[in-house]
């Protein structure tokens, strides 16, 4: 068995499932792993629930990556 570890930079963080999230901006995982905003937010901003509304590219193409210099400019 291969074990691959997983290394997060922040603003991402390790899941129990192993993928890295972002505490900043995901709705599921909003400024903590495992938090998930109340259903009358509409969005994670900077870690912090939010009602304003949010946009989800479903195939995004990233041009920036996180891991390379630990930020995020959402």
């Amino acid at each position: 068995t291969v074990f691959h570890l997983v290394q997060c930079i922040y603003p991402l963080a390790k899941s129990p499932s192993g993928n890295c999230v972002n505490l900043l901006i995901d709705i599921r995982n909003c400024g903590t792993v495992g938090y998930v905003c109340p259903t009358n937010y509409k969005s994670c901003s900077n870690g912090v629930c939010s009602t304003t509304p949010s946009v989800q590219l479903s195939d995004p193409i990233p041009i920036f990556t996180a891991t390379l210099n630990g930020s995020v400019d959402d």
